[in-house]
């Protein structure tokens, strides 16, 4: 079966532009490993981002800034401060009713 695709808009829908983008080496590889597992190449995917974002008026996930007490909570970590440990769930709820 043969169909016909007709697109819309002006001839300038169809130019496209080149954008260049600094990513980390790790990143490139495993993005580029997944879209290639979902038939995608990586300008295919980018491009989907960016409607996604044009669509959304924004990014097409939520993105919040830690609260004080959040971020606090999160250098704690980094800095091994703050940190329970515990053999299992209900072994972790025990020490931290004592506390």
């Amino acid at each position: 079966m043969i169909s016909a695709i007709r697109k819309s808009g002006t001839n300038t829908d169809r130019k496209t532009t080149t954008m260049r983008v600094r990513v980390r080496p790790a990143l490139k590889e495993e993005t580029e490993e997944v879209f290639q597992n979902l038939g995608l190449t990586t300008s295919e995917a980018f491009n989907l981002f960016l409607e996604q974002v044009r669509l959304h008026g924004g990014l097409p996930f939520p993105l919040e800034i830690p609260n004080y007490r959040t971020a606090q909570a999160m250098k704690d970590i980094r800095a091994g401060r703050s940190l329970t440990a515990a053999e299992n769930v209900d072994d972790l709820w025990d020490k931290l009713e004592k506390e």
